[in-house]
């Protein structure tokens, strides 16, 4: 590894990163992410969708960009620039810069962090396309979870995580945990999810152990809660699949309730 100049070390392939791509591979099938969408239209308003991209403009200058401007419109740069720049960080000063956002967004982030939003709402259009859309918003979900609830436990295996996804056939295993995701069947959807996420959380334990198989099975859990791919309900088992603590149902509950009544 190596340094900046102000002492900030660097991690080239930056394991979060990583992690955030797989997941939006395993999750990204175009069949599945519109099938439980939510009209979002009359929850998250045109004000709000202003407010995101500015919340996202005091983020992307942390990182020299700007909103760029097509014709009228202002969008988010493609997710290839925004990446290139976090993948030269710590999961440490990513976080110090992501919470510079949330707590921006804060006040609308139930009602407005989803696909639809990242797409298309009230004929705002914040991406240039939909696959620019899909990672954003799946980047999203996924720091949200590792620089929120689950920073600890990224942290604490962000060693391990480096070592582990340097190595070919790791990655390999994590995309083929998404297999179980491509279904054609939306009664299906649920028993799928929740077998990619067992498949993340073994594949994780077996090469980091319990702290990194929790926090990567709830990141994916977080993922596919703003993707919308699966009902509520479903994501209560994927959060106590991941856990293995039922002794959290109640605090599990009580968020998903809080997701549901922004619907």
């Amino acid at each position: 590894m190596a340094t900046t100049n102000n002492g900030i070390w660097m991690i080239k392939l930056l394991p979060v990163i990583l992690l955030s791509l797989f997941f939006t591979s395993i999750f990204a099938s175009n069949n599945t992410l519109t099938r439980i969408s939510r009209d979002v239209n009359t929850v998250c308003t045109p004000d709000q969708i202003g407010d995101l991209l500015q919340c996202y403009a005091r983020f992307l200058a942390l990182y020299n960009f700007l909103i760029e401007q097509v014709g009228s419109r202002s969008v988010l740069p493609h997710f290839s620039k925004l990446y290139y720049e976090m993948n030269r960080q710590s999961l440490s000063t990513i976080c110090i810069n992501w919470n510079v956002m949330t707590t921006c967004i804060a006040p609308f982030s139930l009602q407005c962090i989803n696909l639809q939003v990242f797409q298309k709402v009230n004929n705002i259009i914040v991406t240039y396309d939909q696959p620019d859309a899909i990672l954003y918003m799946q980047n999203h979900a996924f720091f949200e979870y590792a620089c929120g609830t689950g920073n600890n436990l990224f942290m604490a295996n962000e060693g391990c995580l480096t070592t582990a996804l340097a190595v070919s056939s790791f990655p390999k295993r994590l995309l083929d945990c998404g297999g179980n995701s491509q279904v054609e069947d939306p009664g299906m959807l649920c028993q799928a999810a929740q077998g990619t996420n067992q498949c993340i959380k073994d594949s994780f334990f077996r090469e980091c152990g319990e702290s990194a198989a929790i926090g990567a099975c709830h990141a994916a859990t977080n993922i596919a809660r703003r993707a919308e791919e699966v009902e509520p309900m479903c994501l209560i088992d994927m959060d106590i699949t991941c856990s293995g603590n039922y002794d959290s149902i109640l605090v599990i509950i009580a968020s998903t309730l809080a997701y549901m009544l922004t619907r």
